[in-house]
């Protein structure tokens, strides 16, 4: 027989419902450089109520959200899409796009949580970048030279220089055929292969030098448009070449356009691209043929990034980019170009333009010179040269993170603020922070909270500030600037006399006598323990000192380099020696 006894609890037993927790999280610094990527802390626990099995319907992560700034413009289109997800990792596709120097450029990456290791990295797929349009109609300066001289010539010059921008100049010269411009005087392609009349890569097209006709409004050869066997040719420079001719060209751009005043529907020319391969130092050419159908006609403006050109009525825009000379692999920049408005009897293979801009826009097939058809030729109002560049791009980034375990409860938003920083000087905010430097000598300066400096290569100063921060200098000779007492930073990897040349610097934390002789009183360092200590008093008393630093792999005292200053002068003495 058995025996049952019953109890009433009543309303006396309840059940947790535990929810996501937040352990530790770090905002981000990383260059705007190299891999453009870096990992900061992100620690949590999902709690009871984890997932079985994961999808962007069954993930940890409830919400991310981006908005942030490019140069001080805010990004567009910012989007966080989940793309995958098992126990350990988290991955989601990012993308925005920013207007920095009147262009939009679409950016796009990752963000990665590791589960296990408390960390997320945001891996950008290309540096931050600027776009500068640079114009003839906007140059500082256009002066005609004679040729082979710095003299300057104000009538009808053979050689023409425009500076476009503090450090781009184009030079310009023209040719055109003489007499009836058959037999010796037809325009002459060069002499790579072997015949004037067959273009190959590498050649260019001359015949007898002319003036050069050079404005704000109008720009040709032998006057003030370009005709029937005449061709420009345009040599870009970072300083005035004045009117030396046959000089290598060394400004780089990406992309340019010419504006033409009173284009019809039947006009058709060749483009002779001058490229350079920053990769191989390579110089080449490569013939372009453009069809009316590729000029961009007005009114209106210029699509995407040239949307500042205004078209009028008879105007029209020819766009060239980069992908519309760079097959897959190759990493040609302009540094030049010709325009022709007629073939003259020439043949050869040319690039045929695709007149679309963009990543739609590669130009990706061939059409004969010789396809050029009209001769009327035509009025170039306006040059335009595109340069890239990353010089003083900052991006600041902020995603806003929401946990969710599998029984729906959440926690608040999370900010991650991401730093991608141009340069090698990182100053941080009274927040933890992550940062983390490049091969060069990089400073970096957390500022407030529990930051983690990362040096990596190059000999680098890092500056904790408040709080209690964890210091790793990397390779090279570093500098460990400690700015605050008892703050206990951990310095990482300290390697200094017969090692890296490693110091740790002092000097914010108290002036000894002068002459720097009883520095002994001011500052203990314990071997056994990795233990740095300073008295601020220079008493000398064990009981006023306090802790300003760990270096966790215990160096010997004699291989620390310690910087101090008696108020005057910066001293140096090893640690033996206190």
């Amino acid at each position: 027989a058995t025996s049952t006894v019953s109890t009433d609890l009543g309303g006396n037993i309840g059940f947790d419902d535990d929810v996501p927790t937040v352990l530790d999280k770090t905002d981000l610094y990383f260059a705007n450089s190299g891999t453009v990527s870096g990992t900061g802390v992100f620690d949590y626990s999902i709690g009871a109520d984890s997932h079985s099995t994961y999808s962007s319907l069954n993930s940890d992560f409830a919400a991310i959200t981006l908005a942030g700034t490019v140069a001080g413009n805010a990004i567009t289109a910012p989007t966080v899409t989940w793309a995958s997800e098992t126990s350990t990792q988290a991955v989601f596709n990012i993308s925005f796009s920013y207007l920095t120097g009147g262009a939009t450029t679409q950016e796009t990456g990752t963000l990665t949580f590791d589960k296990v290791a408390g960390t997320y990295t945001v891996d950008l797929a290309d540096p931050i970048s600027a776009v500068t349009i640079s114009t003839v109609s906007n140059s500082s300066s256009i002066t005609g030279y004679q040729p082979g001289s710095s003299t300057t010539d104000n009538t009808q010059p053979e050689v023409a220089v425009a500076q476009v921008n503090s450090n781009l100049f184009i030079q310009f010269t023209g040719y055109a055929e003489p007499g009836n411009g058959t037999g010796a005087n037809n325009l002459q392609a060069g002499s790579v292969d072997g015949s004037t009349l067959t273009f190959v890569n590498g050649e260019l097209i001359t015949q007898a030098s002319t003036y050069v006709s050079i404005s704000g409004t109008a720009n040709g050869v032998a006057g003030d448009t370009m005709g029937k066997g005449e061709v420009m040719d345009m040599d870009f420079f970072t300083t005035n070449p004045t009117g030396f001719t046959g000089l290598t060209p060394d400004a780089q751009v990406s992309s340019m356009f010419l504006k033409f005043d009173g284009i019809g529907n039947t006009e058709d020319f060749i483009v002779i691209l001058k490229l350079y391969d920053p990769t191989t130092n390579e110089y080449t050419t490569k013939a372009m043929y453009v069809e009316n159908a590729d000029i961009f006609k007005g009114p209106g403006s210029g699509p995407g990034a040239y949307s500042s050109v205004t078209l009028d009525n008879n105007d029209g825009l020819l766009i060239i980019e980069s992908n519309d000379y760079n097959a897959a692999g190759q990493h040609y920049v302009l540094v030049g170009a010709q325009i022709t408005p007629t073939d003259e009897g020439i043949s050869g293979t040319a690039i045929n333009l695709n007149g679309a801009i963009g990543a739609g826009g590669a130009s990706t097939t061939t059409q004969d010179i010789s396809s050029d058809s009209n001769d009327l030729g035509f009025k170039i109002s306006d040059i335009g040269l595109v340069s890239t560049t990353t010089t003083a791009q900052n991006a600041d980034l902020t995603f806003n993170v929401t946990l969710k375990d599998a029984d729906n409860d959440t926690t608040t938003a999370q900010q991650l603020d991401v730093h991608v920083t141009n340069g090698v000087t990182y100053t941080g905010t009274a927040d933890a922070e992550t940062m983390q430097g490049t091969a060069n000598g990089d400073t970096l300066n957390g500022n407030g909270g529990d930051d983690i400096l990362q040096g990596f290569g190059g000999n680098d100063l890092l500056i904790g500030g408040a709080g209690q921060d964890t210091l790793t200098g990397g390779t090279g000779a570093d500098t460990f600037k400690l700015d605050h007492l008892d703050i206990k930073d951990l310095i990482v990897d300290y390697s200094g006399v017969g090692g890296e040349g490693d110091k740790i610097d002092l000097t914010a934390l108290f002036d000894t006598a002068p002459g720097g002789g009883n520095i002994g009183n001011f500052v203990n360092y314990d071997a056994g323990t990795g233990t740095l200590s300073v008295d601020t008093s220079g008493s000398g008393n064990p009981a006023n000192f306090v802790e300003v630093a760990q270096l966790t792999n215990h160096p010997a005292a004699n291989t620390i380099t310690l910087l101090y200053d008696d108020g005057t002068t910066t001293h140096t003495t090893t640690a033996n020696v206190v």
